[in-house]
């Protein structure tokens, strides 16, 4: 005789159900309807569902609601303490909030569980990056690139870095490797634009920021610093016309305003010049 299931048995089918559900709205797409079907097994079922508290988190940080989704997954780890991916999960979202030094010590923890994880380490150099720490992020750039040396993200931010420190050189070798891993990177074009620029190799400089502008003609950075090499040349009329480019793409761009003002007083303009540094001030103290 076929005995009646019990509540535990049935509270378990329940959350079952609900769960399969939740799966199938947050494929399609109904990231409410999937939340809804994770709190009632929460609230109807299992009060202590870390499952449930772990996806809810993921679809909040989805929508942008990192705060709701670090509760979520701090709620997970406090129910699952070996759950890797809520540890990473928090630590991005805490990054994604400005709490660096957070998502440092999630990032911290995984690794030392398991260090072999290369993401992990791109993740924390990009935090110490941001807390000024650069040496520690090439440190971990670096272990990044020894595990998988194929992601040209990596290449990007540790050749960046490099160039924070002054190291130019190192800078633009990343920047050929990312190159070399995405010929049709715009934004590795303008980076290496900018170690260039950095070194003074002001030739070198436009020949990136012209590729980077082939790439994306609407890259209005580009066409800034492209008018930066070509003022360190004393191209006055070459400068203007790029940070002229600059303000149609930005009619906000106070920097280019001020460098175009620049490139004129070279030129001799003084009313050009007095003009642009006024409008580049007004610019400067509406946004602050």
């Amino acid at each position: 005789m076929t005995q009646p299931p019990s509540n535990r048995d049935a509270a378990r089918n329940e959350a079952a159900n609900l769960l399969a559900s939740a799966y199938a709205l947050l494929d399609a797409g109904d990231y409410d309807g999937a939340i809804a079907d994770f709190e009632n097994t929460i609230a109807l079922v299992n009060p202590n569902h870390a499952e449930a508290y772990y996806n809810r988190g993921v679809i909040k940080g989805r929508e942008g609601d990192n705060a709701g989704a670090i509760a979520d997954y701090s709620r997970a780890i406090a129910l699952n303490p070996n759950d890797i991916s809520a540890y990473i999960n928090r630590g991005n979202a805490k990054a994604e909030l400005g709490d660096n030094a957070g998502a440092i010590a999630d990032y911290d923890h995984i690794i030392n569980l398991n260090p072999d994880l290369a993401g992990l380490y791109y993740n924390r150099g990009n935090a110490k990056r941001e807390l000024g720490d650069y040496e520690g992020a090439i440190a971990d750039f670096d272990r990044t690139i020894a595990l998988n040396p194929n992601i040209a993200a990596v290449y990007i931010n540790r050749g960046n870095t490099k160039a924070e420190l002054g190291d130019y050189e190192g800078a633009i070798a990343d920047h050929d490797r990312t190159i070399a891993l995405n010929p049709n990177d715009a934004m590795a074009y303008y980076n290496r634009g900018n170690a260039k620029l950095g070194k003074r190799d002001y030739n070198g400089a436009i020949a990136d920021h012209d590729r980077a502008i082939a790439l994306n003609p609407n890259f209005t950075l580009a066409y800034g610093n492209r008018g930066n090499a070509r003022l360190g040349k004393e191209d006055y009329d070459g400068a203007i016309a790029d940070y002229s480019h600059a303000i149609t793409l930005n009619p906000n761009d106070s920097v280019a305003y001020y460098n175009r003002g620049i490139a004129k007083l070279g030129k001799g303009d003084n009313d050009g010049a007095r003009a642009d540094h006024e409008r580049a001030a007004a610019l400067r103290s509406h946004y602050v």
